[in-house]
């Protein structure tokens, strides 16, 4: 089988070229400031442009700044080149694993692939153009910012912004740790690993939360030894224990190998090689590495910000907000990544929603959300939990998609899913493993928002054969649960009488 290296897709110096055009352009010149802002946003992330467009939206006169690239890190250096890589991936491990059914093999030099993660972001980098926004009427300065008073933010290219209202939006970093003798061009994060010019040969990943997971199993199946360091105990240690032994045993099975409850002491050089002293309770060992991507959390952006001249609180690097995401300077909101807590896309979203409207309109909205979290293993792990909701409080209820006939005729049949209802059989939560589980998980959320019952999902029809089938499975056995000797009695003598 033939593979054409000079594809465009896999052009990754032309692709970055063609996105920074777009989201940081060379040639762009600020506009001259107008004498006084409604509304000044810091951050051209998610959560900054949709609290720029929402402002905008309602009337306000909108500036908003941005240091490096339009889009933040979800389109430059987290979701958006993240999933393509993981779908080249997961296309090349189901075709070699379809072709190796019939005694074939898909031998093809995938050491290049890294930089197909651009094409990725060349498909959504127009959606974040700084020249799509500047049409629709917001004022874009390119520049590092901080605030001089309360009300004036200076650019560190000259202008100074005047402004009634403000929102910082800056987003996070990967956070990053001290180790005794590496070299630190070895060292990559989320923002660095999508331009390697080359796989490498060995890859060491610290920590297994949601990136340290996705990208052992990407890297994995193009052809990287992979090896995950972690201080947890198990995968997924926030989830059921039942989904942490399915997840390690893929993980197992694809040759992905997991040191637990363990830390990395130093970095060993013996010659050419490299190796990495691993400290667990079980062992002291050494694992080689070419790289090691450290994937052990974000820290939020706000040095050089000057908080303290506008007077913001700051906790550990991260923004002070209160429920309606206002900082101790109550005409200065924050959302998004830099505030802490929960660091998803769509979270910052919805709270740069409800901060446009707290901002802008006389009705309030509290910033609290059940937050979908999904982790695009494969399988796909996807979970949901009601705001001040324990797991541990609620009745779960299981079901495997083994009894589900489109799962099974998918090999499929290996996905769960865990429902967590209240004594009033309400729905609080859910657990889905499953390759499409993220798409599965919305009919849930949406239950949730509704006050729907389980046994609601019983009167649905649902198309056969579908996987999503397995939603009014577990209703039906739910509903049949309330069918009480009593009710069989009575249905019984309805039976022999009408």
């Amino acid at each position: 089988m033939r593979w054409r290296k000079k594809n465009q897709m896999f052009n990754g110096k032309g692709k970055i070229q063609q996105i920074n055009a777009l989201v940081s352009p060379a040639n762009y010149h600020n506009p001259t400031p107008k004498p006084y802002y409604d509304f000044v946003v810091l951050g051209g992330g998610t959560a900054g442009l949709i609290a720029a467009l929402g402002a905008n939206a309602l009337g306000a006169n909108v500036a908003l700044i941005e240091s490096r690239h339009m889009g933040g890190d979800c389109l430059n250096t987290g979701c958006v080149p993240s999933k393509g890589l993981i779908e080249l991936a997961q296309k090349y491990h189901t075709s070699r694993m379809f072709i190796e059914k019939f005694g074939q093999t898909l031998n093809l030099d995938t050491s290049s692939w890294v930089q197909a993660s651009q094409h990725a972001r060349a498909k959504i980098a127009p959606h974040d153009a700084v020249d799509r926004f500047v049409k629709m009427g917001l004022d874009i300065f390119m520049s590092k910012a901080s605030f001089e008073n309360p009300h004036v933010v200076a650019l560190e290219t000259g202008e100074k912004l005047r402004f009634k209202k403000a929102a910082i939006c800056t987003g996070a970093s990967a956070k990053r740790l001290l180790i005794e003798g590496v070299d630190a061009a070895d060292v990559l994060t989320n923002e660095s690993i999508f331009h390697l010019a080359t796989l490498p040969g060995k890859l060491l990943v610290i920590g297994s939360g949601p990136i340290g997971c996705e990208m052992a199993q990407a890297f994995s199946r193009l052809g990287t030894k992979v090896t995950i360091v972690t201080q947890s105990k198990r995968l997924f240690e926030q989830n059921d224990i039942s989904i942490s032994r399915l997840m390690q045993n893929v993980f197992a099975q694809e040759n992905i190998d997991i040191h637990f409850d363990a830390h990395i002491e130093k970095v060993v050089p013996r010659g050419s090689t490299k190796y990495v002293v691993v400290r667990s309770c079980a062992a002291r060992i050494e694992v080689q590495f070419d790289k090691i991507l450290m994937a052990v959390g974000r820290v939020p952006n706000t040095e050089g910000l000057k908080l303290y001249e506008a007077g913001v609180d700051v906790d550990q690097k991260a923004i002070v907000v209160d429920r309606y995401l206002r900082t101790s300077q109550k005409h200065i909101f924050a959302s998004g990544d830099v505030i802490g807590n929960t660091m998803f896309t769509h979270h910052a979203d919805a709270q740069s929603r409800v901060l446009v409207q707290n901002a802008f309109t006389p009705f309030s909205k509290k910033a609290v959300f059940a937050t979908p979290k999904v982790t695009y293993t494969q399988p796909e792990v996807a979970t949901i939990c009601a705001p001040g909701v324990s797991f541990s409080d609620c009745k779960q209820v299981t079901m495997s998609f083994d009894k589900v006939d489109r799962a099974v005729i998918k090999d499929r049949d290996q996905a769960l899913v865990h429902v967590y209802i209240d004594e009033k059989q309400h729905i609080q939560g859910a657990e889905i493993v499953h390759p499409i589980a993220g798409e599965i998980l919305p009919q849930l959320q949406l239950a949730m928002q509704h006050k729907m019952k389980l046994g609601d999902f019983s009167s649905m029809m649902y198309a056969y054969p579908t996987e999503s089938e397995i939603l009014r499975k577990i209703g039906d056995r739910q509903r049949a649960q309330r069918f009480t000797p009593l009710l069989q009695k009575i249905s019984r003598w309805m039976v022999k009488w009408l």
